[in-house]
Protein backbone atom coordinates (compact mmCIF):
# COMPACT_ATOMS: atom_id res chain seq x y z
CA UNK A 1 0.00 0.00 0.00
CA UNK A 2 2.32 2.46 0.99
CA UNK A 3 5.38 1.63 -1.68
CA UNK A 4 2.43 1.55 -4.22
CA UNK A 5 1.53 5.58 -2.84
CA UNK A 6 5.52 6.27 -3.39
CA UNK A 7 5.64 4.69 -6.69
CA UNK A 8 2.37 6.80 -7.72
CA UNK A 9 4.05 10.33 -6.32
CA UNK A 10 7.22 10.02 -7.78
CA UNK A 11 5.57 9.33 -11.02
CA UNK A 12 3.56 12.18 -10.82
CA UNK A 13 6.26 14.73 -9.76
CA UNK A 14 8.22 13.42 -12.61
CA UNK A 15 5.73 14.07 -15.16
CA UNK A 16 4.81 17.38 -17.03
CA UNK A 17 1.47 17.44 -15.84
CA UNK A 18 0.05 19.88 -13.40
CA UNK A 19 -0.32 17.35 -9.75
CA UNK A 20 -1.29 18.41 -6.67
CA UNK A 21 -1.00 15.66 -3.84
CA UNK A 22 -3.03 15.16 -0.94
CA UNK A 23 -2.28 12.47 1.88
CA UNK A 24 -5.02 12.22 4.48
CA UNK A 25 -5.38 11.42 8.10
CA UNK A 26 -7.71 9.47 9.60
CA UNK A 27 -11.40 10.22 7.66
CA UNK A 28 -14.51 8.54 8.59
CA UNK A 29 -17.52 9.67 9.87
CA UNK A 30 -21.16 8.07 11.25
CA UNK A 31 -22.10 6.20 8.11
CA UNK A 32 -18.62 4.72 8.43
CA UNK A 33 -20.02 2.19 11.19
CA UNK A 34 -19.31 -1.06 9.34
CA UNK A 35 -16.19 -3.23 9.60
CA UNK A 36 -14.92 -6.71 9.43
CA UNK A 37 -13.52 -8.48 12.35
CA UNK A 38 -10.32 -8.44 11.00
CA UNK A 39 -10.01 -5.20 10.50
CA UNK A 40 -11.55 -4.38 14.04
CA UNK A 41 -8.87 -6.48 15.56
CA UNK A 42 -5.86 -5.06 14.09
CA UNK A 43 -7.20 -1.63 15.56
CA UNK A 44 -7.05 -2.70 18.82
CA UNK A 45 -3.62 -4.67 18.51
CA UNK A 46 -2.45 -0.56 17.86
CA UNK A 47 -1.09 0.98 21.16
CA UNK A 48 -3.76 3.35 22.72
CA UNK A 49 -1.73 5.80 23.37
CA UNK A 50 -0.74 6.01 19.23
CA UNK A 51 -1.11 8.96 17.80
CA UNK A 52 -3.64 10.07 14.99
CA UNK A 53 -5.09 13.36 13.53
CA UNK A 54 -8.81 12.76 12.72
CA UNK A 55 -9.98 15.03 9.48
CA UNK A 56 -14.01 14.87 8.85
CA UNK A 57 -15.09 13.43 5.18
CA UNK A 58 -17.14 16.53 4.02
CA UNK A 59 -13.42 18.57 4.73
CA UNK A 60 -11.75 16.22 2.52
CA UNK A 61 -14.02 16.78 0.13
CA UNK A 62 -13.70 20.42 0.60
CA UNK A 63 -10.17 19.82 0.17
CA UNK A 64 -9.91 18.38 -2.72
CA UNK A 65 -12.22 20.29 -4.59
CA UNK A 66 -10.23 23.41 -3.35
CA UNK A 67 -6.77 21.62 -4.23
CA UNK A 68 -8.05 21.79 -7.85
CA UNK A 69 -9.31 25.41 -8.34
CA UNK A 70 -6.69 27.11 -6.07
CA UNK A 71 -3.43 27.46 -8.48
CA UNK A 72 -1.59 28.20 -4.97
CA UNK A 73 -1.63 24.14 -4.17
CA UNK A 74 -0.11 23.32 -7.62
CA UNK A 75 3.16 21.47 -7.42
CA UNK A 76 2.30 20.87 -3.80
CA UNK A 77 2.50 17.80 -0.98
CA UNK A 78 -0.20 19.01 1.12
CA UNK A 79 -1.63 16.96 4.45
CA UNK A 80 -5.10 16.93 5.05
CA UNK A 81 -5.48 16.58 9.01
CA UNK A 82 -8.43 18.52 11.02
CA UNK A 83 -5.85 20.39 13.34
CA UNK A 84 -5.12 20.55 16.58
CA UNK A 85 -8.81 19.79 17.73
CA UNK A 86 -8.49 16.53 15.57
CA UNK A 87 -5.07 15.29 17.54
CA UNK A 88 -6.48 12.10 19.48
CA UNK A 89 -4.95 8.53 20.08
CA UNK A 90 -6.14 5.18 18.94
CA UNK A 91 -7.82 4.85 21.93
CA UNK A 92 -10.41 7.93 22.56
CA UNK A 93 -10.57 7.25 18.41
CA UNK A 94 -11.65 3.59 18.90
CA UNK A 95 -13.49 4.84 22.27
CA UNK A 96 -16.18 6.81 20.23
CA UNK A 97 -18.62 3.97 18.80
CA UNK A 98 -17.85 2.18 22.61
CA UNK A 99 -19.33 5.24 24.09
CA UNK A 100 -21.97 6.11 21.81
CA UNK A 101 -23.65 2.70 22.42
CA UNK A 102 -22.94 2.68 26.38
CA UNK A 103 -20.55 0.05 26.25
CA UNK A 104 -17.09 -0.01 27.72
CA UNK A 105 -14.07 -0.61 26.14
CA UNK A 106 -11.38 -2.19 28.48
CA UNK A 107 -7.82 -0.74 28.03
CA UNK A 108 -6.77 -4.37 28.79
CA UNK A 109 -8.34 -4.85 25.36
CA UNK A 110 -5.50 -2.93 23.40
CA UNK A 111 -2.25 -3.87 21.79
CA UNK A 112 1.05 -2.53 21.56
CA UNK A 113 1.86 -2.28 17.95
CA UNK A 114 2.58 1.16 16.36
CA UNK A 115 1.23 2.19 13.55
CA UNK A 116 1.94 4.35 10.96
CA UNK A 117 -0.45 7.29 11.92
CA UNK A 118 0.22 10.47 13.62
CA UNK A 119 -0.57 14.20 13.91
CA UNK A 120 -0.15 16.28 10.95
CA UNK A 121 1.57 19.98 10.85
CA UNK A 122 -1.68 21.18 8.25
CA UNK A 123 -0.90 24.96 8.27
CA UNK A 124 0.15 25.31 5.11
CA UNK A 125 -2.65 23.28 3.45
CA UNK A 126 -5.20 25.26 5.78
CA UNK A 127 -3.89 28.38 4.71
CA UNK A 128 -3.93 27.15 0.64
CA UNK A 129 -7.08 25.02 0.60
CA UNK A 130 -9.36 26.45 3.82
CA UNK A 131 -10.62 22.79 4.23
CA UNK A 132 -10.96 22.31 8.21
CA UNK A 133 -14.50 23.29 9.31
CA UNK A 134 -15.24 20.45 11.31
CA UNK A 135 -13.92 19.07 14.73
CA UNK A 136 -13.28 15.74 16.71
CA UNK A 137 -16.18 16.53 18.67
CA UNK A 138 -18.32 16.88 15.66
CA UNK A 139 -17.96 12.89 14.56
CA UNK A 140 -18.30 12.51 18.75
CA UNK A 141 -21.68 13.83 18.72
CA UNK A 142 -22.79 12.34 14.87
CA UNK A 143 -21.51 8.91 16.49
CA UNK A 144 -24.00 9.59 19.21
CA UNK A 145 -27.08 11.15 17.36
CA UNK A 146 -26.48 7.73 15.16
CA UNK A 147 -26.65 5.39 17.65
CA UNK A 148 -28.50 6.79 20.18
CA UNK A 149 -31.49 4.20 19.44
CA UNK A 150 -29.58 1.65 20.02
CA UNK A 151 -28.02 2.89 23.09
CA UNK A 152 -31.23 3.03 24.25
CA UNK A 153 -31.94 -0.55 23.31
CA UNK A 154 -28.65 -1.91 24.45
CA UNK A 155 -28.92 -0.03 28.23
CA UNK A 156 -30.52 -3.04 30.22
CA UNK A 157 -28.37 -4.88 28.76
CA UNK A 158 -25.12 -3.30 29.54
CA UNK A 159 -24.34 -5.64 32.39
CA UNK A 160 -24.09 -8.48 30.06
CA UNK A 161 -22.52 -7.04 27.19
CA UNK A 162 -19.40 -5.61 28.52
CA UNK A 163 -17.89 -8.55 30.33
CA UNK A 164 -19.17 -10.61 26.60
CA UNK A 165 -17.28 -8.04 24.99
CA UNK A 166 -13.99 -7.86 26.83
CA UNK A 167 -14.04 -11.69 26.47
CA UNK A 168 -14.79 -11.82 22.85
CA UNK A 169 -12.32 -8.98 21.92
CA UNK A 170 -9.39 -10.98 23.74
CA UNK A 171 -9.52 -14.16 21.41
Amino acid sequence: YTRHKITIEKTLKASSLPWVIVRVGVSVDARTLKTDKATFMKLLAVRPDNPLEYVHPKDVALAMCNAVTQPKAQGKVLLLGGGESCRVTQRKFIRVAFDALGLKLPMSIHGQERFYTHWMDTTESQAILQFQQHQFSDYIQQMQDRLHFFRILLWPLRWLLNPLIALLLRQ
